[in-house]
């Protein structure tokens, strides 16, 4: 295919009449094939944002951009439900500002492995506007141009709640478990099929027997 560009000149007599038109045509092939390959080139580029947008900004999880300082370059809105916190009011802050001191030391040697190209999970814990602590677990994404990582996307899991049921959890256990030792009655554990499973102090002060006894039959 050939692409021409025409310029028309007109040729005047001595009258003043114009008499002939001189064409001149320049081959542009080359040139609207590059524009047209430019065009597919800025369409993919903007098509390829969009869909980052539409990652960063529909996530259900909180996302932050940071750069080779750490500082905020952008926040998703999910990061402004957990924290409280406008993408004004941190936009060029450091994470440091925002995450807790007993986190600091882990949570800023995994940012340098992350700007040095390595994907890691970890869990960590931010501050939020009013200064309440919000557990993340964090998956660090480094953004790599050119074969060199420029920043790192950060996708924090608000796991706040889960930490206050495991604790509570852990809690429950500990009681109990301070129950069943320190009782003065005996307290006899069976399984399903009503074999014997465990005792506590009190069960071997009362039968004499220690649980490996109990559990052979071995009542001499």
């Amino acid at each position: 295919v050939f692409v021409g560009e025409t310029v028309l000149n007109p040729i005047f007599s001595v009258d003043g009449r114009c008499r002939h038109i001189l064409s001149i045509i320049r081959d542009v092939t080359e040139r609207e094939y590059k524009k047209k390959d430019l065009q597919a080139t800025q369409k993919q580029i903007e098509i390829e944002r969009k869909r980052l947008d539409s990652i960063v900004e529909n996530n259900t999880n909180a996302v932050f951009e940071f750069d080779e300082q750490k500082k905020f370059l952008r926040i998703n809105q999910k990061v402004t439900e957990v924290t409280g916190l406008t993408e004004e009011e941190l936009i060029g802050q450091s994470v440091v500002s925002m995450v807790v001191e007993s986190c600091l030391e882990d949570t800023l040697r995994h940012f340098d492995q992350a700007l040095q190209g390595h994907a890691i999970d970890f869990e960590t814990a931010i501050y939020n506007k009013d200064q309440s602590i919000v557990n993340c677990y964090v998956n660090t994404i480094p953004i790599v141009v050119d074969k060199e990582v420029i920043g790192v996307y950060i996708i924090a899991k608000d796991i706040t709640e889960q930490k206050k049921m495991m604790g509570l959890l852990q809690e429950s256990e500990q009681r109990y478990k301070s129950l069943y030792a320190n009782h003065p009655h005996g307290i006899f554990t069976f399984d399903r099929h009503g074999f014997l499973e465990s005792i506590n102090a009190g069960a071997e002060n009362i039968t004499g027997y220690t649980i490996q006894e109990l559990k052979d039959g071995d009542f001499r």
